[in-house]
């Protein structure tokens, strides 16, 4: 199986090979051989390379991407979208009435929402999590890491005790299908 450096140098090999000027037929009928062997093995680890990572999918979008993404370049924009200001927004639009409550875990994600709130707008430190398995940023659900000072920090003193958790937001077009009620 091709590993990604392979495949990686591979695409330098072939960058480099383009970026070539002189034509090998000056130095012999050993260099042509060399260079039809180095260029059919580029067009094969091309080919194995797109059907490698056309396996991948973006988390949002679903279109093809590279093995190290979690999301293709629009939607990785689109992430990035959520500044401090649009969350806090986000968490103030999610709050649903104890009424309108339909699911067994609606009083947890609302707990949940009004802690995300309180440490963004105490200007914690925070970073949208696009990768993690079952806790990725797509369609219906942001996902939030939020680091602050805790316990361990005030007894310990040290920035390297900072608590950290994961929060999750509803996305503006999933608080948009449940028309002010429950969008757990």
């Amino acid at each position: 199986m091709t590993t990604i450096n392979q495949l990686w140098n591979g695409a330098m090999a072939r960058e480099a090979m383009l970026k070539t000027k002189y034509d090998v037929s000056d130095f012999g009928t050993s260099y042509q051989i060399i260079r039809t062997n180095l260029e059919n093995g580029l067009q094969e680890i091309e080919n194995h390379s797109a059907r490698f990572i056309s396996k991948r999918k973006c988390l949002k979008c679903s279109k093809p991407i590279g093995e190290r993404q979690t999301a293709c370049k629009v939607c990785l924009v689109n992430i990035m979208e959520y500044t401090r200001e649009k969350l806090i927004e986000i968490c103030e639009r999610a709050v649903v009435a104890e009424k309108d409550w339909c699911n067994r875990d609606s009083s947890d994600a609302q707990i949940q929402l009004g802690k995300a709130w309180a440490l963004l707008k105490a200007d914690c430190k925070y970073w949208v999590r696009q990768s993690g398995g079952n806790c990725s940023t797509d369609k219906q659900t942001i996902w939030i890491e939020i680091e602050y000072k805790g316990f361990n920090y005030f007894e310990y003193g040290s920035e390297t005790a900072n608590e950290s958790e994961t929060f999750y937001l509803p996305t503006e077009a999933r608080l948009e299908q449940a028309k002010s009620k429950d969008w757990y």
